[in-house]
């Protein structure tokens, strides 16, 4: 039996998603309470404990919505004058090499 069952009510406000690891690429669906201001810290890889899990996508794309992917497979950017940094590989890429149509 799982002992790590929290009670959703007590943390509400909150997110649900899918979450991937920045670090191994781990992905599993989670739930993390909003901070002050809506922030919310980066979760815990269950797979190799680094605390770099991010929601790939906290409010999901419509159907048909253009979504960046690294060629790494990172879909998490800082988007700068010269392209997307990849906060998985950090490379930097072209905003045209990064979009991709999404389909749920």
């Amino acid at each position: 039996m799982l002992n790590n069952i929290l009670n959703i009510q007590e943390y509400k406000p909150h997110l649900s998603g899918e979450i991937k690891c920045m670090n191994c690429g781990h992905k599993w669906i989670g739930v993390s309470p909003l901070l002050e201001r809506g922030e919310i810290d980066y979760l815990e890889c269950p797979n190799c404990h680094f605390m770099k899990g991010y929601y790939n996508y906290p409010i999901e794309p419509k159907d048909g919505e253009i979504i960046f992917k690294c060629p790494c497979g990172g879909e998490c950017f800082t988007l700068m004058v010269n392209g997307a940094r990849c906060m998985q590989c950090g490379c930097t890429t072209e905003l045209s090499e990064v979009y991709e149509e999404y389909n749920a």
